[in-house]
């Protein structure tokens, strides 16, 4: 029996109006291979024997802020010293930036196809809920989380059940550091992962059974700590979350493979899409784009319908005038049978006359 790791992290676009969990499914028997890929992008920036004393954490959103802020010097130097830890790129050219932080990209994206990972994840569009529930109701960010989290939860033991595997999931803590109690954030996540196991709590068709069969543990590491799936997962959310409101021609290639590896509830691509259901649930649902294209979908088969009824008329004009060249082509064919019978018979006329005189 095969095992899984899904590995998951959190993002939120800067006017926290969508809120995203999203991550990677790796085999576990692929996890070394992932750590090596990982390393080899830390040392695009860092050397060997800094990455071995120092254990750096790659973080997508600080990589991201150094390559965009490459060209203003003091607002670079201060968050160096602010961010320490990439310390290593102040030395560095605006272009060696850029370089190490394509280079690094390519090997993330490299990795997601080697190593066979599938991304999956749930969207939640603040303001979509807002207009469906009323502005009254303002979701807290717990519940978020939790709502979020039982999505992901699902589709991942779908998952599980459909590959006949076994699994855990790993999380990035949300904690203060030293703060562990009832009202801590990572209390209450992995409680309501407890309830879920337990009695189902939030699943909408996925059993029990299966989940409480499918996902072994729910483990959770500090944000300095060096794991190189939560590492990824880092990466696979911002970028996740930053393809929302791009079209396709806008998306990078990472955003092209993740994207592409969403999970598809096991079914072949070229079959059914449904990698907005088992790979990137939104909510809440969007009932007016729904109904939008229920509409659209309406004056289009009307559309096609009037197209249908206006080629069969212009069929039946076609038949007739057809009908019409085909009587004139016999009409004609006639007429000049007669024009030859009238010559032949006017040749005999005048033979006829000649004779006489």
């Amino acid at each position: 029996m095969d095992e899984y790791t899904l590995y998951l992290d959190e993002s939120k676009n800067k006017e926290k109006t969508l809120f995203l969990i999203s991550g990677i499914i790796v085999k576990n028997s692929e996890i070394d291979n992932l750590g090596v890929a990982v390393n080899d992008a830390k040392k695009c920036i860092w050397d060997e024997h800094y990455i071995n004393n120092n254990h750096p954490v790659l973080h997508c959103v600080e990589l991201s802020t150094i390559k965009d802020s490459r060209n203003n010097q003091r607002f670079l130097s201060t968050y160096l010293n602010l961010h320490p830890t990439f310390f290593a790129l102040k030395s560095k050219s605006s272009t060696e930036i850029k370089d190490i932080y394509d280079n690094i990209y390519s090997i993330c994206c490299k990795t997601i196809k080697d190593i066979g990972c599938i991304t999956i994840g749930c969207l939640i569009d603040i303001e979509k809920f807002k207009y469906v529930y009323g502005e009254k109701i303002n979701p807290k960010e717990e519940l978020l989380f939790e709502v979020a989290m039982q999505e992901i939860i699902e589709n991942y033991a779908h998952f599980l059940h459909c590959t006949k595997s076994v699994g855990n999931i790993v999380y990035e803590s949300r904690n203060d550091e030293f703060a562990l109690t009832e009202k801590s954030p990572d209390f209450k996540m992995y409680n309501n992962f407890c309830k879920l196991k337990a009695c189902n709590k939030g699943i909408s068709f996925v059993s029990q059974e299966i989940i409480a069969k499918t996902i072994r543990y729910f483990y959770m590491y500090g944000k300095q700590e060096d794991i190189p799936g939560l590492q990824l997962a880092d990466f696979v959310a911002y970028n996740m979350l930053q393809s929302i409101n791009r079209t396709k021609g806008q998306y990078t290639e990472f955003m092209k493979k993740i994207l592409e590896r969403l999970y598809n509830g096991g079914h072949m691509l070229a079959d059914k899409d449904l990698r907005d259901y088992f790979g990137l649930k939104k909510l809440p649902y969007d009932f007016q784009s729904i109904h939008n294209l229920q509409s659209e979908n309406t004056t289009l088969r009307k559309a096609n319908d009037n197209i249908k009824i206006e080629r069969n008329n212009l069929i039946k004009k076609n038949n007739l005038l057809t009908e019409g060249k085909n009587k004139l082509i016999n009409q004609n064919e006639a007429l000049r049978d007669e024009v030859k019978r009238l010559k032949a018979e006017l040749v005999n006329v005048k033979a006829i006359v000649d004779n006489k005189k």
